[in-house]
């Protein structure tokens, strides 16, 4: 049974994303900060652990930089409206805010990616590609050919289902964890025959 709060998180993230949809074009900005900052709060108040809550975001604010940052400098995608010269190069304000208020669903209602990781990767590379392929249709966005596409599969594809297992806890121990360290190689060649 799904419970209350990640209904609420999942709409709340879907009020953001329609509020700045809606509301960037006709310059709500307001709007889409006070939107955007209710749903962290909320989301923030229902949570039992606000300090892992905290590096889900911190976490989902770095790969959104990254992602966006790529799209704009390597793809050419035109950002609508953009930061001010220094800075339109750069993820613009309205889509950190994004990237934060996605962080706060990261281990609530996208949690569900750590019990499916290859369906929600699947799904995440779609959806992730529909969603900016909608900004797009907003007016938010613009871009030419086939670059945008990649870094986006990529980005929702891989990195987000793997930002999900890791703001849940659930990535497995690296393969060098795994690795005997170099005490336990000394002790079996002790004991190896000669």
């Amino acid at each position: 049974m799904i419970q209350r709060a990640v209904v609420i998180n999942a709409l709340g993230f879907q009020l953001v994303w329609w509020a700045m949809a809606l509301g960037l074009p006709q310059s709500r900005f307001a709007l889409i900060v006070l939107v955007s900052l209710a749903h962290v709060a909320l989301h923030l108040r229902q949570s039992a652990d606000a300090r892992a809550e905290f590096k889900a975001m911190a976490a989902s604010v770095a790969l959104g930089l990254a992602v966006d940052t790529a799209l704009i400098q390597w793809a050419q995608v035109n950002v609508h409206p953009a930061n001010p010269a220094p800075l339109a190069s750069v993820q613009p304000w309205w889509l950190l805010l994004l990237w934060i208020c996605l962080g706060c669903t990261l281990r609530s209602s996208m949690k569900w990616i750590c019990d499916w990781p290859r369906l929600g990767a699947a799904l995440c590379a779609v959806a992730g590609v529909l969603s900016y392929q909608a900004a797009v249709g907003f007016g938010l966005m613009d871009w030419q050919g086939l670059m945008p596409y990649a870094i986006l599969v990529v980005a929702w594809g891989v990195c987000f289902p793997v930002l999900v297992l890791w703001s849940n806890g659930r990535l497995r121990p690296s393969e060098a964890q795994d690795l005997p360290s170099s005490s336990t190689l000394s002790e079996q060649s002790d004991t190896a025959p000669h």
